[in-house]
């Protein structure tokens, strides 16, 4: 049996562009395109919360100015 914990692991499209303030367009791009973490569930896509949150955690070492900067979403 699931627990209220486990099943608010689990983000659709609409609550993964809430918590990354960003357009539903850009998850389903990122998302087709293999470049965020997601999965696919009855013809709709689905993102685990923990994998999200070290996609997004990711560096980038700028090669211009040797900086970190957040990676763009």
């Amino acid at each position: 049996m699931l627990n209220r914990e486990m099943t608010t692991q689990i983000l659709t499209v609409r609550d993964l562009s809430n918590y990354l303030h960003c357009h539903q367009s850009t998850i389903y791009r990122l998302a087709n395109r293999g470049e965020i973490p997601g999965f696919r569930l009855g013809g709709g896509w689905r993102f685990k919360i923990d994998e999200i949150n070290r996609w997004s955690g990711r560096t980038v070492v700028d090669r211009g100015n040797s900086r970190s900067t957040h990676a763009a979403i």
